[in-house]
């Protein structure tokens, strides 16, 4: 009986060990997910292209080469059930691969506010499309994955300068931080430079952080962008928050502000420009497994603000005129119109209007001062 119990309580010991020794492995273990096969060539043209073995089987036969996206337009889609898109960026003579995917929802959303195009609806216009289904969507993927998609100011320039490269006429960007420092520093330089010498219109969100005054942040602080609030109307209150419609007799509801949207005036005077709805349904991503959504925000304004811009654009284009973004800027904000509640600090000259803007610029174009910027 002695020794039994003695080996009884020496098997316990070892369990205890090695139980001890597994939760060690457990908190230490890091699972790196799949690891795939990548394989980098440049082809008999001179075009870098990349296979991956998508399915992590060890196995190329069946994987297809993508060129870097802005060469072909290619892409693939990763395994295991995941309908995640991606395509390829090659860097550094094929040293290094990027495998660029989304890393939420928030930029296909925006994308689609300004200029989704769902031609399979059977209709020349449909109720899913954006404000300019006609334009083309350059995606600049600015945020970085490792600092879970924020934003970095590198990334921000290089993103400019890719705009400017491939002739970007209008640009949005839905991001921003607090504001601390106002038209300072590389990041404030690049940003006049996209307006005044490379011509490119800048759309950027006031911010989420109202609805205190002096809460508009960066880059809407700065002086080059058009900075917008977001608005809220009395049928977007019905239909996407369930407010209860005026009856017979009642008055309308009222168009005002969403309470968030950051307000100005920052400490050197610089308020929101303008406003645009702060809220949509628009698509997202496939791996989102629900192809539509509805947001709302200043990341949403500012597309549909700069979706208006498109249309302006274009308008005037089908007139032979060409529009200098201090004139389209000078253009959208003379012509917005006040809001029922008034809320210059979020809402700037007002809601921005498409055919208000148009005629306002065919009526001063050519006049003494309109193409003369006083940021």
């Amino acid at each position: 009986k002695g020794e039994e119990k003695k080996a009884k309580k020496t098997e316990a010991e070892e369990a205890e060990l090695l139980l001890a020794q597994l939760k060690d492995q457990l908190e230490s273990y890091e699972d790196a997910g799949p690891l795939m096969d990548c394989v980098v060539f440049r082809d008999d043209g001179g075009t870098w292209r990349a296979v991956l073995d998508v399915a992590a089987v060890g196995n190329l036969t069946a994987a297809v080469p993508l060129a870097p996206f802005a060469a072909e337009g290619g892409t693939g889609e990763l395994g295991f059930g995941s309908a995640v898109t991606y395509c390829v960026q090659v860097y550094e003579d094929g040293d290094v691969l990027s495998i660029v995917t989304d890393t939420g929802s928030h930029g296909t959303h925006v994308a689609g506010i300004a200029a989704a195009h769902f031609p399979d609806d059977g209709a020349s216009v449909s109720r899913s499309d954006g404000v300019a289904p006609g334009a083309q969507i350059l995606a600049l993927k600015i945020g970085d994955g490792r600092l879970g998609s924020a934003e970095t100011g590198t990334g921000l320039i290089r993103g400019l300068i890719a705009a400017k490269k491939y002739g970007c006429d209008v640009i949005n960007l839905s991001f921003g931080e607090p504001s601390w420092q106002f038209d300072t520093g590389r990041v404030a330089d690049t940003f006049d430079d996209a307006v005044h010498r490379w011509g490119m219109t800048v759309f950027t969100s006031a911010g989420n952080d109202g609805p205190a005054l002096s809460t508009l942040g960066s880059p809407g602080s700065l002086s080059s962008p058009i900075t917008v609030g977001a608005f809220l109307s009395g049928d977007m209150m019905v239909d996407q928050y369930s407010t209860l419609a005026p009856t017979e007799g009642e008055a309308p509801l009222a168009d005002s502000s969403y309470y968030f949207t950051s307000r100005g005036p920052t400490p050197d005077g610089a308020m929101p420009d303008l406003c645009a709805p702060g809220g949509a349904i628009a698509p997202i991503p496939r791996h989102s497994l629900q192809g539509k959504a509805q947001y709302h925000g200043t990341s949403m304004s500012s597309p549909n603000a700069a979706g208006v811009a498109a249309c302006v654009l274009s308008a005037l284009a089908a007139q032979g005129i060409k529009c200098s973004p201090v004139e389209l800027r000078r253009g959208l904000v003379n012509s917005a119109r006040p809001v029922d509640v008034l809320d210059p600090f979020a809402q700037g000259a007002g809601i921005i209007s498409a055919a208000a803007a148009v005629d306002y610029i065919l009526a001063h174009k050519g006049k003494p001062g309109q193409d003369i910027s006083m940021d």
